[in-house]
């Protein structure tokens, strides 16, 4: 018998109806023509998933359910959908109960996951305490690398205080400014309150000049009592900040009442600006009269309205 060779036997990849074929079936020959065959074929390779030899035969109560490879590792089964199946995790948490809100972590020993409460203290580049932060806001820090938690009055740009004079307290223990003499204001800040100061402000006023920082607004209040000593005298106050730019703001009071009688000296700029120069060398209060005159009961009141940019 010669072999059987593609040049004697054409390889033919198409079929027609009438075509014969021959399979070996539970050992002896057989023809089949190609609609049989197909049958056959169909009979061999189930069309849904529950014919098949390893897995559920139903799938009625099985709503929602996953299949899986069983613990025999020989066939499938119908587990838990993905919502309850986490908990059966060997590595996982056994339940939800009393986790509530909370999220899943690796724990310390990067073994196994946990619950833990979501908090910004558990993040590694935040604050790991709220312990003495009460009422302090959170901002990104200087290095830009984490956040901090800060004092609400460290990044606001307002805030004051106030500097009295006890040197010259009363009309009984008067400071004297001299007739037709540029003369400094005195107040040695014998009382001071800084309670509202900002913090990044060391201090307004320094027992000589008014501090200034450059691009600051300030309020200035200077407020004392003066008594004249001559019919239809006047009083000038000004601030001089020195350099080529000196004198600032000067005001003129005059006397009203007459000679002898106490008048209040309320000299205010409700938002003056300190740029370099008032940086450097301060502001000086100065005043002037035609007339000498008794000043006392002295205040010196700030209050920053901008913070420099």
């Amino acid at each position: 018998m010669s072999s059987i060779t593609s040049s004697a036997y054409p390889v033919v990849t198409t079929s027609n109806d009438g075509d014969l074929f021959t399979i070996v079936r539970n050992g002896q020959l057989m023809k089949m023509n190609r609609a049989a065959l197909q049958a056959f074929i169909e009979t061999l390779t189930p069309d849904n998933f529950i014919a098949l030899t390893d897995t559920p035969g139903t799938m009625v109560g099985q709503a929602g359910k996953v299949p899986a490879v069983n613990i025999a590792e020989d066939a499938l089964e119908f587990v838990a959908g993905a919502a309850n199946f986490f908990v059966s995790l060997t590595d996982g948490p056994g339940n939800f109960s009393s986790n509530a809100l909370k999220v899943a972590r690796v724990n310390a020993g990067e073994t196994a996951l946990e619950y833990v409460t979501q908090a910004l203290t558990l993040l590694s580049d935040a604050p790991s305490s709220y312990s003495g932060a009460s009422e302090y806001l959170v901002r990104v820090n200087a290095a830009a690398n984490a956040i901090e938690f800060v004092r609400l009055e460290d990044v606001l740009p307002s805030g004051w205080a106030t500097y009295v004079d006890t040197q010259y307290p009363s009309s009984g223990a008067a400071f004297t400014v001299p007739a037709t003499t540029i003369t400094q204001i005195p107040n040695n800040k014998g009382t001071v309150n800084e309670s509202q100061k900002p913090a990044d402000v060391t201090t307004f006023y320094d027992g000589s000049v008014i501090t200034g920082r450059n691009g600051d607004g300030l309020g200035i209040m200077i407020y004392f009592k003066a008594v004249p000593t001559s019919a239809s005298q006047y009083l000038d106050v000004w601030i001089d900040i020195g350099g080529s730019i000196g004198e600032l703001y000067r005001q003129t009071f005059a006397f009203p009442k007459g000679i002898g009688v106490e008048r209040g000296i309320l000299y205010a700029l409700p938002s003056a600006y300190t740029l370099n120069t008032w940086e450097a060398n301060g502001g000086t209060v100065y005043c002037y009269s035609d007339a000498a005159l008794d000043i006392y009961d002295i205040n010196f009141n700030f209050d920053r309205s901008h913070k420099a940019r």
